[in-house]
């Protein structure tokens, strides 16, 4: 993995990587990867959770969960990522 280009979602910067595939992805936290590994669905949580809100988008980013994915699951946030604007040129 490689330190990616920082993106800005709703006036927020966050440090991104390039894993081995290309994809540019949050860096993950061990500790949270660990838990959805072995106890826990993702979309368990995400059917189950009352609402969107911050703690939810953090726990995605801490999970490494890709820029792409973010945004689909999150289509209301306001994403600024530079790879998106190379990639319209």
């Amino acid at each position: 993995m490689k330190p990616g280009p920082a993106v800005t979602i709703n006036g927020v910067v966050h440090k991104t990587i390039i894993d081995e595939h290309g994809t540019q992805r949050f860096p993950s936290n061990a500790a949270i990867r660990w838990i959805f590994n072995h106890t826990m669905v993702l979309n368990d949580l995400r059917a189950n959770y009352p609402q969107v809100d911050d703690d939810l988008r953090e726990l995605y980013r801490l999970m490494g969960y890709s820029i792409c994915g973010y945004e689909e699951v999150f289509e209301d946030d306001v994403i600024e990522n530079p790879l998106w604007k190379e990639a319209l040129l």
